[in-house]
Formats: C-alpha cells, structure tokens, sequence
C-alpha cells in the first residue's frame, strides 16, 4: 500500500491529508489525529491517474489533496458561520 501525506493547520487543528494507494484505487481524505475529520472521500483509478500523468503531465493525487483541504477549510468555515448565526438567532428570541 502507497500512502502520502499532507499536513496542514486550521483553526488551531492539525490536520493532515491522506493519500492511499490500494486495490487499484487512490483514496485521499482530510484526517485528525488519524481519524475521518468528514465524511468526504475523493478517489481516482491508479489507471486514470497514469493516463493523466502520462498523457498530460497532470498529478492527480496532488490535485486531489489540494482540493480536499481546501474543501475541509471551506466547509468548516461555512459550518462555522451557520453555529455563529444559529445562536445569534437562538439568543435573539
């Protein structure tokens, strides 16, 4: 099994990206302390990443984690403003 690893902070976290190789498939997630930070799980065939790497010049796998974090980092971010403006709301009754 190939795995690599991106770390990343936010909001006083340390957060890591984890790419890994297994049964023919590259499966990259946002972890904390090695657990699921999300449910999301972004994947590519280790056929199509060759192809796009090949043909291309493009890395899937680091795209992939690109986008993972940054989606973690705007997801949290949106989450964190919604919790905000539910108390406000709550506090506001």
């Amino acid at each position: 099994m190939t795995t690599r690893t991106k770390e990343f902070d936010y909001d006083g976290r340390t957060l890591n990206v984890t790419a890994t190789f297994d049964s023919g498939e590259w499966r990259v997630r946002v972890l904390e302390n090695g657990n699921p930070a999300n449910q999301i799980v972004y994947s590519v065939s280790g056929l199509t990443e060759f192809d796009a790497r090949m043909s291309l010049g493009v890395d899937c796998v680091s795209s992939l984690i690109e986008i993972a974090e940054k989606d973690f980092v705007v997801w949290s971010d949106w989450l964190k403003r919604e919790q905000e403006g539910a108390r406000r709301e709550i506090g506001s009754e």
